[in-house]
């Protein structure tokens, strides 16, 4: 049987009395926290505010690259000490798993990213008291010295975000034609729709659809409670909250809403389909027993709130079904809403100040924020290439006008 001391680290979710969730790095189904990673958590993480998830995606980070390093023989707080840190080729390799990831498979640019620049701030932070506690002037000077280069080596190694990498086409929403299919096999009454379960179809097409209304994130799906919707009034509307450890929420890795609360209408369609949901399915207790001991709207086969991965996995069911859907993922019908967005927003001529304000209410944004762009980047470069396009026939006509005129003289 293997030691608990040499299985990789992984992260478990203590559930506080309060509600609160505190991300622990362990190793193993009984290993205790590491102390150092939970000082981290806690000092560095939690103080600042930052949400469960995300100190969970950074003890996480660093449980792995703790592991990358063991299996290399390198004790990060030895080299620390010394003011070694990692070398260039050392830091080279780790970048090389970051964009595998544990099971040897390339990941999202963005992941790879975060999960490095992660342990670069653990790193930063585990640095600081042996730094301040440099016997001489001298010493600090040569310690801070030692980890500007440390910082200097990592930098210009690091894996490249999404956001650097600026490509039109490296996320996207649907095609016309996707869009299509989407919208036609999602309806529970379509001969085509994948799932045989009347209840799964009324709640899928429930959930899909409001992802194709107005775009939320999938934590803003799941966090929705029957409260949140306003369905009797005509147009219906779904308020999305912020509901960091939440007590009302069973679910040890929580989703939350991660951008702005907002009061959104939905269409007459959608209302319906969410009702019928409630009403026919949801409020069926023989189906769905655990659904009364809580208030949220969309969950699984027992009535628990649907997790993360039961979220992920109905798109998973329509790309097996639709393999022409390719990487069809909740977070694809994101870029597809703003996509549609800038769509209609060029045909109908409106105001961009005005348009990209509303549009950032819409998706919960800060009025200032550049992701309006980020999302709907290959929607922008059509419209930039239609537009485009269009000088270069009024310069042509211009100058075959101009060809005309010399003739005739």
């Amino acid at each position: 049987m293997e030691q608990e001391s040499t299985k990789p680290w992984c992260v478990r979710i203590a559930v506080l009395e309060s509600g609160e969730r505190l991300p622990l790095l362990v190793r193993g189904a009984f290993g205790l926290p590491d102390e150092k990673v939970t000082e981290f958590a806690l000092v560095r993480l939690r103080s600042r505010g930052r949400a469960a998830r995300t100190i969970s995606a950074s003890v996480r980070a660093v449980g792995e690259a703790l592991d990358h390093l063991r299996a290399r023989g390198i004790c990060l707080e030895e080299r620390i000490a010394k003011g070694t840190y990692l070398s260039h080729e050392e830091l080279q390799a780790f970048a090389t798993s970051c964009k595998r990831g544990r099971k040897k498979r390339s990941v999202h640019r963005d992941h790879a990213a975060n999960k490095y620049s992660r342990f670069l701030d653990y790193v930063a932070w585990l640095a600081a008291p042996v730094i301040a506690r440099a016997s001489s002037e001298a010493a600090f000077a040569k310690a801070q010295r030692d980890l500007k280069r440390f910082q200097v080596r990592a930098s210009a190694v690091a894996p490249p975000s999404e956001a650097a990498i600026q490509s039109p086409d490296s996320a996207g929403g649907l095609t016309p034609d996707l869009r299509d299919l989407l919208l036609q096999v999602i309806r529970p009454e379509s001969e085509r729709n994948p799932w045989a379960d009347a209840a799964l179809r009324s709640r899928n097409y429930a959930m899909v659809m409001l992802a194709y209304e107005l775009g939320p994130r999938a934590g803003d799906v799941l966090s929705l409670k029957v409260r949140d919707l306003s369905l009797n009034r005509r147009p219906a509307t779904v308020t999305f909250h912020r509901r960091h450890d939440d007590p009302e929420d069973p679910r040890a890795d929580q989703p939350t809403l991660k951008t702005k609360p907002r009061v959104l209408e939905i269409s007459d369609r959608l209302a319906l389909s969410i009702e019928t949901w409630l009403d026919k399915f949801r409020a069926d207790r023989v189906r769905f027993p655990d659904a009364r001991r809580h208030p949220f709207v969309f969950v699984n086969n027992r009535g628990n709130p649907i997790s993360q991965r039961g979220f992920q996995l109905v798109y998973e069911r329509l790309r097996e079904a639709f393999p022409e859907f390719g990487r069809l993922v909740s977070h694809s019908l994101r870029h597809d809403w703003n996509e549609r967005w800038v769509d209609l927003a060029e045909k109908e001529s409106y105001d961009p100040w005005g348009t990209q304000r509303q549009q950032c209410y819409a998706m919960g944004w800060s009025e200032r924020s550049n992701m309006p762009a980020r999302y709907a980047r290959r929607a922008i470069a059509e419209a930039a290439n239609r537009r485009i396009s269009r000088m270069n026939d009024a310069s042509e006509n211009r100058g075959n006008r101009s060809q005309g005129s010399g003739g005739a003289e």
